[in-house]
């Protein structure tokens, strides 16, 4: 691991997972991309820590459920938890008033580690950053243009695709939604991390795409939660 700062070791654990693991077109073009630029402490930008109190709890239960294979990646994430900066708000990624729903607006937290805003390096080819969901959240279904990796670090949780049926997919598991593809996500027990990237289109915004079994599906998980 780099010893110039956290988040290096970060994004180096994140280089070195994805590199060994066999996936679709997309982790190839992240992996290219992160070849192409100049990672170091000279270049690293400072955005402001921020750690929303209501997620520290349940997002070291998501590093601890990391699994083994994975340890590196979660020692990394672990330490650098404190220094890069969460954030809350749709607006960098949703067109306005989109109806996300409030199990999602309440229980989604990310940070963007390479973007082009808001992250430690810049990138106009790349978003890549870590995305969080509390348990028994509902994520709607959603698309947008750019092309997007979850790499699941913790499962099993809930994906459809194309508002069909559900399936689970374990921590260790690759999902690429490709360009206008609409998918959703819901989490069980245990809390829902990923490491996200979005390649190229990052300009365009997520829009939902309506289904009728959202307000079903919101209560069955909130139900769920207090059984």
């Amino acid at each position: 691991m780099n010893s110039d700062h956290p988040v290096l070791d970060l994004i180096s654990e994140v280089t070195s997972a994805l590199s060994v693991r066999q996936g679709p077109l997309i982790v190839e073009q992240t992996l290219s991309c992160l070849a192409e630029m100049n990672l170091t402490a000279e270049s690293m930008l400072q955005p402001d820590p921020s750690m929303p109190g209501v997620f520290a709890n349940d997002l070291d239960v998501a590093i601890k459920h990391m699994p083994p294979q994975l340890s590196a990646l979660a020692s990394a994430i672990d330490a650098s938890k404190h220094i890069i900066q969460w954030n809350r708000d749709l607006g960098q990624f949703y067109e306005k008033d989109a109806d996300v729903g409030g199990s999602y607006r309440n229980g989604n937290m990310n940070c963007i580690l390479i973007g082009s805003q808001n992250g430690f390096f810049h990138s106009d080819k790349l978003i890549m950053g870590l995305f969080f969901l509390q348990p028994y959240t509902f994520y709607r279904d959603h698309n947008h243009e750019s092309s997007e990796m979850y790499f699941n670090l913790t499962g099993p949780h809930g994906f459809r695709f194309d508002v069909n049926g559900w399936s689970d997919y374990p921590a260790d598991s690759i999902i690429w939604n490709t360009p206008w593809l609409p998918h959703a996500t819901r989490v069980y027990d245990l809390p829902f991390l990923c490491l996200f990237v979005w390649a190229g289109n990052l300009e365009g915004l997520c829009r939902v795409v309506g289904a009728d079994d959202w307000t079903q599906l919101e209560q069955e998980l909130v139900r769920t939660s207090v059984s």
